[in-house]
């Protein structure tokens, strides 16, 4: 569970009783809680609404011109952050094929789009994920949170 941005003027008012957005990072469930005696009233939280974990996984990106190799080294069930050589444009929208580790099929997600760029990679922001996909992304983030991050091929368990 993670802190969210508030929303409209009623979660402004409720945070002046502790009770605060959330956001579950497995599940993306946005949810209330009241957390009394918090400092949580003046915190802003980070603009990510969902953490990423620490990973090495090797993606394929394609919707370029051509494909490319990379390793993601953080996941989230929302996003990731991509090392690659190829350079991408802010806005580009791309196909991500995660593979997770030799006993794991691939998740592919179909729509990312590059919300970041930075020398050597970049932020993704997934747009278009199939449940069946979704789902075992989910278990893969919870699996890899679980084991404190790591790379693909040894912290990633087989996601038929």
């Amino acid at each position: 569970m993670r802190r969210s941005h508030r929303s409209g003027t009623a979660e402004l008012f409720l945070s002046l009783v502790y009770v605060f957005p959330f956001r579950c990072q497995y599940c993306g469930h946005r949810f209330r809680a009241w957390r009394p005696g918090r400092g949580d009233l003046k915190q802003t939280p980070e603009r990510r609404e969902y953490e990423r974990i620490p990973t090495d996984i090797i993606v394929r990106l394609s919707g370029l011109p051509g494909s490319a190799r990379g390793r993601a080294i953080e996941l989230s069930i929302n996003g990731c952050t991509v090392d690659t050589d190829v350079m991408l444009a802010n806005g580009a929208q791309v196909e991500v094929r995660l593979e997770p580790g030799p006993n794991a099929r691939p998740i592919t997600v179909p729509a990312a789009v590059v919300h970041s760029i930075r020398a050597g990679g970049a932020g993704l922001v997934f747009t278009e994920l199939a449940a069946p996909e979704r789902e075992r992304l989910r278990r893969l983030v919870h699996d890899l949170a679980a084991r404190g991050g790591g790379s693909g091929a040894s912290a990633a368990a087989p996601l038929g």
